[in-house]
């Protein structure tokens, strides 16, 4: 598994156009173009595609900084037991994924970890050349993908699992992504031609788009933040041998899918069997050598109202009193939760609305009671309406501090109250301007009073 920070799929075609010919052309890659991430950052998007469950679920939170992730079940684990060599990979190491405000792992959790080379050539600012992106004349992405490369050179016919994500070059500016798109191609290449996937499954994944910036502030940027890149890559053998699986895949591609898709894949592929077996929709994850069902929805996939694309947007008039009225419950929901540093941080008041849409189900979702027949004579039965809550997002900005945050809401009207859909981001960089506050998920609110 190769990850890369913040790219979504429509930059990686923009950005890396010759690794994604050579992907598509050359190793018949599947591209899931209908990827959607089920929460905000990097870290809460790998634990469901590590472990299988939101961060939420492991029993992990913001009150446990220090507390290391050594015990938790993560899928590598299962590799290990099952007697594969394991590999686990980042650069970066001030902002790794277990490490940036959490405990990180008190023992190594895998065979073969870069962690120690990583910290120590931080150290040494010497080494470092073109924005700290090279080392000598080396690209420190490149220098992640010859470790992945000679691991599996060592380990060529013997099972193994790695695990790797790249964050430095991508995290900070989407721009610098085709910087990258000649070592990926060329890393492809000879992983082609020394023969490795010949017997591998390779997965070349991102967690999310870019969260930040005037891109993001576009409706363009709020689609590609939900819609990182995934590619799955099988070997020829596989295409071959299992026809009706390879169909699944190049069905699902175009189907709605999660990380909690990709952990239920990688179980499959550890305990493979070349059945193929019928999916559930009813389960949150679903594997994606299993046809995903049409019907599937943001909830059946646990993606929740704030990141699904699945919803037509209707703009409503920001100077509304209905705006005004979502706007204030955003801000309200925000200072409860600062409610704790309310001595450090400024009470935040409403500034301006940038934007507010409605967001309206498919009607046919509404509608739709039964089907029948499969392929012949295939036919949909459609009702009433069902009752749908009322979602709006709204993107607004706060004084003071000019903080600029994106929530969804959803109208009770039973209760006659706006309730929180979820987590809400911050679209704009806050810099030192919470720096009183340790709490990573305080951080994005905070104005510091001093």
């Amino acid at each position: 598994m190769i990850g890369i920070d913040s790219v979504s799929r429509l930059n990686f075609i923009r950005q890396m156009q010759q690794t994604r010919r050579f992907l598509h052309n050359e190793l018949k890659a599947f591209e899931m173009s209908a990827y959607n991430k089920v929460a905000d950052n990097t870290f809460v998007n790998i634990v469901p595609m590590m472990v299988g469950k939101f961060v939420s679920e492991i029993g992990w939170n913001e009150t446990m900084p220090k507390k290391p992730f050594d015990d938790y079940a993560f899928l590598w684990k299962n590799f290990s037991k099952a007697g594969y060599r394991t590999l686990y990979a980042e650069d970066a190491p001030g902002v790794a994924i277990f490490v940036y405000s959490k405990g990180g792992f008190h023992t190594p959790p895998s065979d073969y970890y870069n962690r120690p080379l990583a910290v120590a050539m931080e150290k040494h600012k010497a080494v470092w050349s073109t924005g700290h992106h090279c080392i000598a004349d080396r690209l420190e992405t490149t220098m992640v993908l010859d470790y992945i490369t000679d691991f599996s050179r060592v380990f060529r016919d013997k099972p193994h699992f790695g695990f790797s994500f790249i964050t430095r070059l991508t995290h900070d500016n989407t721009e610098l992504v085709s910087s990258a798109d000649f070592a990926y191609l060329k890393f492809f290449k000879r992983f082609k031609e020394e023969g490795h996937l010949n017997n591998t499954v390779l997965i070349l994944y991102s967690d999310h788009g870019y969260r930040f910036g005037k891109m993001r502030a576009s409706y363009i940027g709020k689609v590609e933040e939900r819609l990182p890149f995934m590619y799955l890559i099988f070997p020829p053998s596989f295409h071959q041998k299992y026809p009706s699986l390879v169909s699944n895949l190049r069905t699902n591609a175009q189907r709605l899918t999660t990380p909690f898709d990709v952990y239920e894949t990688l179980k499959d592929i550890l305990y493979f069997d070349g059945e193929d077996r019928k999916a559930d929709i009813n389960k949150r994850g679903i594997s994606l050598l299993r046809e995903i069902p049409t019907e599937r929805t943001c909830e059946h996939a646990g993606i929740l109202p704030h990141w699904c694309l699945c919803l037509e947007q209707k703009k409503l008039e920001p100077t509304s009193q209905l705006a005004n009225q979502i706007a204030q419950a955003v801000v309200s929901q925000i200072n409860r939760q600062m409610s704790s540093v309310s001595h450090m941080c400024s009470k935040l008041k409403v500034s301006t609305i940038l934007d507010i849409v409605e967001m309206q189900p498919n009607d046919k979702v509404l509608r739709f009671q039964n089907s029948f027949h499969d392929v012949i004579n295939r036919m949909e039965v459609y009702g009433e309406k069902s009752v749908a809550p009322i979602v709006y997002q709204v993107t607004l900005s706060t004084f003071p501090g000019h903080g600029q945050f994106e929530a969804t809401i959803i109208y009770d009207s039973v209760l006659d109250i706006y309730k929180p859909g979820g987590d809400i981001s911050r679209v704009n960089a806050y810099g030192d301007q919470s720096k009183c506050v340790n709490n990573s998920k305080l951080k994005k609110f905070c104005f510091c009073i001093e």
